[in-house]
């Protein structure tokens, strides 16, 4: 029996070859695979699970360009971004897609998009220990739409290399 995290995933792995079509196995290896670090075997994981409900699970989706992101932060800006935007037309509320969607519509300099989905997110009620940041970025954002100097460079909202996003439900 596996007695690590590591064994265990492994042996989910292994028992995914031999049930391919199994999307709650390959959600829960992607999941599985994010929790160690394992990014592009998550992003992989997702992918599978992500084109055995034809492009319309959320959690594939989101998952998938998170472990992108999360190897490289450009992605954002590229295949991890349009995944996201795809969460969120199938789900407008998906927090994980919001927050992460806000963060790339920012980056790509459409500030009224990322505007809307913060205050989307703002307004589902989100942890205490997250709200004072997605103020921050929605007051931020205002202000730069508004053509404030100073508001206007302040850096688009990062989430840090490794961890789930603020504003973003742990993975489950």
């Amino acid at each position: 029996a596996a007695t690590t995290p590591a064994e265990m995933v492994s042996t989910l792995a292994r028992r995914l070859e031999g049930e391919p079509n199994d999307v709650a196995g390959w959600l829960l290896l992607g999941r599985s695979y994010a929790a160690l670090g394992q990014y592009p075997l998550a992003a992989r994981a997702y992918q599978r699970a992500d084109r055995l409900e034809n492009g319309r699970n959320v959690e594939a989706l989101t998952g998938w360009a998170e472990a992108l992101a999360l190897t490289n932060e450009a992605e954002l800006a590229g295949r991890a971004g349009r995944l996201f935007d795809k969460a969120l037309e199938i789900e407008p509320t998906a927090p994980k897609a919001l927050f992460f969607g806000a963060v790339a519509a920012q980056r790509r300099g459409e500030l009224p998009l990322a505007l809307s989905r913060f205050e989307t997110l703002l307004a589902s009620s989100p942890p205490e220990n997250v709200r004072p940041l997605l103020e921050q970025q929605v007051a931020a954002l205002k202000a730069a739409i508004a053509g404030a100097p100073s508001a206007a460079s302040a850096p688009p909202c990062a989430a840090p290399a490794g961890a789930t996003p603020a504003g973003a439900p742990a993975p489950t």
